[in-house]
Parts: structure tokens; sequence; C-alpha cells
């Protein structure tokens, strides 16, 4: 069993292995993470054996992941209907992780400054309405065109997320129901967002 870390670039989580799309030092795999399939060239990864097409390239076999971190990669994805990423990459860590494993996202929050500077990030920003649809039973209720069933480009994942934020410093001093409405509709109250998935199989 693995634990990874997608999009890692140069700072590879301590205890993970680092996935990336360049071979910095300390990436163990390399892969396009914007991809249906994440394809590695390589026939392992840690002490997993990849599974090999029939085009040799290798792919991770369901049920092989025990935890992901992702930091501050999501926001780099495209979140539309032509480019549907993050649904693509959604999917493929639903598949390689265990049930009941663990996922944890952290991006910049949509109301700061932080998640417009950067030009390579996507034109969307990830919110917390982003998260309510990696949850079945709430797209099938909701949003079932948003479903593999219905779309192909859909989401196949089930999901539950625990949405967390971490605060700007200046927010330390407050009484915790003015930061509690500082928190939900104050620009540049969050700086970044963390979410922890859980899988469900």
């Amino acid at each position: 069993m693995l634990k990874i870390d997608l999009g890692c670039g140069k700072k590879t989580r301590p205890g993970f292995l680092g996935i990336d799309r360049r071979k910095f030092d300390g990436v163990d795999g390399v892969t396009d993470l914007t991809q249906k399939s994440w394809i590695f060239t390589q026939p392992t990864l840690g002490s997993v054996q990849l599974l090999q097409s029939r085009d040799g390239e290798f792919v991770l076999p369901d049920n092989c992941v025990t935890e992901a971190f992702c930091s501050h990669f999501l926001e780099h994805l495209e979140h539309n209907q032509r480019y549907p990423e993050r649904v693509r990459f959604m999917n493929e860590l639903w598949r390689i992780l265990v049930p009941g494993g663990k996922a944890t996202i952290i991006t910049p929050h949509w109301a700061s400054s932080r998640a417009y500077g950067d030009f390579t990030h996507a034109d969307k920003p990830v919110s917390e309405m982003f998260y309510a649809y990696l949850n079945r039973s709430w797209r099938e209720q909701n949003a079932p065109d948003n479903d593999a069933e219905f779309n192909p480009d859909g989401y196949t994942c089930d999901f539950h997320a625990q949405v967390g934020y971490t605060p700007h410093p200046d927010l330390d001093n407050l009484q915790p129901e003015h930061r509690g409405m500082a928190l939900s509709w104050y620009k540049e109250a969050v700086l970044d967002m963390q979410v922890l998935l859980t899988c469900q199989k």
C-alpha cells in the first residue's frame, strides 16, 4: 500500500512517494495528472507492481493507496466542459484509493488574492461547492448531469469531504463569533482551504 504526494514539485511530503510531471529530486514517479489515467514509464512505484497495458504503459492498480496528499496543485487544473481536468483527477484518485482511504487537498482560498496571482492557475478557483460534486448521492439528487452515468466526462468518484481553513494571522485575536463571520464573508480572511476527503466504495 502506498502513500503518495500528488503534484509534489520539489518538496515531497516526508513519508510519501512524490508524483509529478517533472523528474525533480525526490520525485518517485513521473506522470501527467491532467489525464484520465495516470500513465507511468516504470513498472513499479514504491513497493507496488504497476499494471501494464497492451501498449507497454503502466498504471496504478485499483485500491493501492491508503493516503494521498496534494498541496497547491489542484488549482492549476482546468475545470470546464472542454477540459474537465479536475474531474479526471478526482476520478483517478478515487480509483486508486482503498475504501476509507484519505486524501488531503490544499488550495488557495477563492476569496484570497493568492488564488489569482499565479498565471498558471486555471481560471476558476477551487471553492467549497466543488467538493459537493464529489459525493455520488449528492450528485444523484442535485446534479445528475455531472455524473458519468449521464455524461461521459462526468464524475465516477464518491468522496465525503470535510472542509477546513487556514485563517489569516490577523484574525487570531478575534472572538470566535467574529472570527467565524470573517471566515465566511470577508475577503482575504482565509489564506488556504484544506479539505480531507474520505474514499467511499
